[in-house]
């Protein structure tokens, strides 16, 4: 097992699932089709973004495999003049795709524009979809 598959094994009491995403995931078929496989029935969540459509993924050789391997794809090239930034859609052209049953709509709607992971060495992990600006917000100091 890969070393990124075998710790994200070993993680899945704390964690739901892994995400994957670029560059672009597709553009590197065998490696992302690799992952995806090894993490099949682990019990975590397989969910990727891309840039391409369902469709194209689905015309590309190794397509249906990687697909199949996938619980979510969120898809569609990103539009800057359709930018939405809520949960996990960037703009608004894009499509979250469920492939599997295991999970709804409803599990996307509740999801937070941005996450700020203070550690405890004092620095920070800014994640979202739209941009988080640092400076729009401070920590008291200790």
């Amino acid at each position: 097992m890969t070393p990124l598959a075998a710790e994200s094994v070993r993680q899945r009491d704390r964690i739901e699932g892994i995400s994957v995403s670029g560059g672009e995931p597709f553009q590197q078929p065998e490696a992302l089709l690799d992952l995806l496989a090894r993490l099949y029935g682990s019990g975590l969540s397989r969910l990727a973004f891309s840039g391409y459509s369902l469709r194209e993924i689905e015309a590309q050789p190794l397509g249906p495999a990687l697909v199949s391997h996938l619980d979510v794809l969120i898809a569609g090239r990103y539009a800057q003049t359709r930018h939405s930034g809520r949960g996990l859609i960037g703009s608004a052209n894009q499509t979250i795709h469920l492939l599997t049953s295991r999970h709804s709509h409803r599990d996307f709607t509740s999801i937070p524009p941005a996450e700020i992971i203070l550690k405890p060495d004092g620095s920070l992990t800014l994640s979202s979809i739209s941009p988080v600006k640092q400076s729009n917000w401070s920590l008291p100091h200790t």
